[in-house]
């Protein structure tokens, strides 16, 4: 009896980790984020081949402000909606805003 209360308890806190989101770590994360910044279409397309990207800087969770020569973009990481119950890295969009020059 108490063998079949053990396999039962076990059974359950196996189902029940499988349930957890497997996020990456965040120095992972992070490179995940820088990653799709450098490529993104709209990041690339609002500074154009005369002015490359010189810096990107952490703002604050989900934000960053990405300058070349003298303008700049804010862009925020906004997370994609997905199917629940899928486990994996966190699912996110890059968002640019308008160029600003100062």
């Amino acid at each position: 009896m108490q063998l079949m209360l053990l396999l039962a308890v076990a059974a359950m806190s196996i189902a029940d980790c499988s349930q957890a989101w497997s996020a990456l770590a965040p120095n992972y994360q992070r490179a995940a984020e820088l990653s799709a910044i450098l490529t993104n279409p709209d990041v690339i397309g609002s500074f154009g081949m005369t002015d490359p990207i010189d810096r990107i800087e952490y703002v604050r969770p989900d934000m960053y402000r990405v300058t070349a020569g003298r303008c700049y973009i804010e862009v925020v990481i906004v997370d994609r909606l997905g199917r629940q119950g899928i486990v994996g890295a966190r699912q996110f969009e890059v968002r640019p805003s308008k160029k600003v020059c100062p």
